[in-house]
């Protein structure tokens, strides 16, 4: 190629058109200008603390330069160096510090330690398990495939989310439902806040009502938290209110009879990453309900399934049957089996309502319509509302153990009954 002087234009050699000269020294000025930023950026730091241009064995490739703040923290003392920065996980782990000293990742293993110490204690060969949500779950579905693959253990999983579902899948472990595994021998959950009578508030997650579902048709319902959720009342610890899942349509007046029978403070909960309101998997919103005082919850969570506080009753059509445990005011995406069984177990027989050879009749709010034959004798107060709530976040006298991980390592328990 032809040479050309550098700021002028000339031309290629084997063409007339013309090339603008190639600024070598104007690209090395530049990068020394560069250079020079970032060491004065360095240097404002603190007197006496320099910039290295290569980081020191052991921390990076040998000979990589490191820019700026990152070069200074390499080189720099830990009690030297700028506030502003706390090491956690992998980092910390590397410059000696131990998991548990750091507040999240002490949680963090609390709820692990809980999580083991149930599974290892309640789950045995041949069960059906119910598998909540959360992140507290996540360690005992992993200690459970761990057990699985030693102890080769025949374990069938019903999930109650999309979550619980997708880490059933992840982990190996064998995906059932309610319609071919309608009863559980144990369903392992976590929670928001836990009383000493052992009443529940859940459903920060947003899954409260297929977690409902799964846990009343289980035997024996296990849950698991940490320090933080341990209280004598709730409301001590969770300071977000109680979860309460409604039909879209019915949120505002929901919203106005809460605050009209119960007072406090009710929220439409609103979405991270999306525009608008959080959508449950079962397509409906969730109001958080900030009470301002301890309540009788039985009677609180009877009362808010009963808003606007009619019952209504239609033998040909029933949204809803009275309910076995865990099952009370709605049957979205309840599977057919257990609503079946919640008809039985009520007096009279479930059946689904067939309209000729068109199958299932369903609503648009996505819930089967059911007819409920009953028997001679009629129940009283059947507890049929079609009031636009579908469940709420309190679960009362619904758990027989609660295992607290502590900030000492080891493991508490509340029990209300062997099991």
């Amino acid at each position: 190629m032809q040479q050309v002087a550098p700021g002028t234009v000339g031309h290629c050699g084997s063409c007339s058109s013309p090339l603008a000269a190639l600024q070598v020294p104007a690209f090395r000025r530049r990068r020394r200008r560069r250079r020079r930023r970032r060491r004065r950026r360095g240097s404002r730091h603190g007197p006496g603390l320099q910039p290295v241009r290569k980081s020191p064995p052991g921390a990076g490739r040998a000979g990589m330069r490191l820019p700026g703040r990152l070069a200074l923290l390499r080189s720099t003392p830990l009690a030297a160096r700028p506030p502003g920065r706390v090491r956690t996980g992998r980092a910390a782990a590397r410059r000696g510090f131990s998991r548990g000293r750091l507040g999240g990742t002490m949680a963090e293993e609390a709820k692990k330690r809980a999580a083991f110490a149930a599974v290892d204690k309640h789950v045995q060969n041949n069960q059906v398990l119910g598998i909540g949500s959360g992140s507290t779950i996540v360690h005992a579905v992993q200690r459970l495939a761990e057990r699985v693959k030693e102890e080769n253990l025949a374990i069938v999983c019903i999930p109650t989310s999309f979550q619980a579902r997708q880490l059933i899948l992840q982990n190996g472990l064998t995906l059932s439902d309610l319609d071919r595994n309608p009863e559980l021998d144990v369903a392992i959950d976590g929670a928001d806040e836990v009383d000493s009578d052992l009443n529940l508030i859940k459903g920060g997650g947003g899954c409260l009502t297929q977690e409902k579902i799964v846990a009343g048709f289980a035997k024996c319902f296990i849950v698991i938290a940490d320090y933080r959720k341990k209280s004598d009342n709730l409301g001590e610890q969770w300071k977000k209110g109680v979860p309460i899942e409604v039909i879209p349509m019915a949120y505002v007046p929901v919203t106005r009879a809460l605050t009209k029978k119960f007072g406090g403070v009710v929220e439409l909960r609103m979405a991270v990453n999306k525009a608008g309101p959080v959508v449950t998997d079962n397509g409906n919103f969730i109001l958080d309900w900030k009470f301002d005082k301890v309540h009788e919850w039985r009677e609180v969570n009877s009362a808010i399934k009963m808003i606007p506080g009619k019952q209504h009753l239609d033998v040909s059509l029933v949204v809803l049957a009275k309910p076995a445990r865990g099952v009370h005011n709605t049957a979205a995406f309840t599977d057919c089996s257990c609503v079946a069984r919640a008809c039985r177990n009520s007096g009279g027989w479930g059946s689904m309502n067939v309209a000729g050879a068109l199958g299932v009749v369903s609503q648009s709010l996505e819930s089967f319509c059911w007819e409920w034959l009953h028997g001679k004798d009629f129940p009283e107060a059947p507890s049929l509302a079609d009031t636009g709530v579908v469940e709420t976040g309190l679960f009362v006298d619904m758990a027989e153990v609660v295992y607290f991980g502590m900030e000492d390592g080891s493991v508490s328990m509340r029990e209300k009954q062997p099991c």
